[in-house]
């Protein structure tokens, strides 16, 4: 049986029709309505960030995972992408995605602190080609980055101010280097190991 977890009613009712299959249940991460060792994978996807209790949701996982069990998290990884364009056109997003968003070696260690063991860190930087013309039609939609839904108006206003203006002038390539990093996170429950 697969569960879906999420304390937002709106990114359940989005997320319902999508997959009827799976049983969505409206929680916190760090407060989990399950009974202990009911689980024998966990995985949370591009959403950790997003928890005010990270280090209670690495507790809870622990709890509610069985013996053997593994957790994975996948998430961008801000310290390492500086160069991301969504961070050079709207600076105000890169300080608030550090804030945000625990470096790798902080989460492998508090998982490491709640028990989980082989914890493992993978990182993927994805290079690719960005054309800023198509990229502005892009990020002209506020919702299709939650990087922009994040910073203040202004701020958002200024980067698409700058873009549009490069873009009018075109006083640079068109065609730009862009490099994002994602991190993959891995930790098993030990065998035999209960709480």
């Amino acid at each position: 049986m697969l569960v879906g977890v999420d304390k937002s009613l709106g990114m359940l009712q989005q997320a319902q029709p999508k997959a009827p299959g799976i049983a969505w249940v409206r929680a916190d991460g760090s407060v989990m309505p399950f009974q202990s060792d009911s689980f024998d994978f966990l995985t949370c996807q591009f959403a950790f960030h997003h928890l005010r209790d990270k280090a209670g949701m690495l507790r809870e996982a622990f709890r509610v995972l069985r013996s053997e069990g593994r957790l994975v998290l996948r998430n961008m990884c801000p310290q390492e992408c500086a160069d991301w364009l969504y961070y050079e056109y709207f600076p105000e997003a890169w300080a608030l995605d550090l804030a945000d968003f625990w470096a790798p070696e902080t989460i492998s260690a508090e998982m490491e602190i709640c028990g989980f063991v082989a914890v493992s860190v993978e990182r993927e930087h994805l290079h690719f080609a960005q054309d800023l013309r198509a990229w502005f039609d892009t990020v002209r939609r506020r919702d299709t980055c939650s990087q922009l839904l994040a910073i203040g108006d202004g701020a958002y206003e200024a980067g698409l101010r700058r873009l549009a203006q490069e873009l009018a002038e075109q006083s640079g390539p068109l065609l730009r280097d862009d490099h994002l990093c994602l991190v993959t996170i891995r930790g098993d429950k030990p065998r035999g190991r209960q709480k």
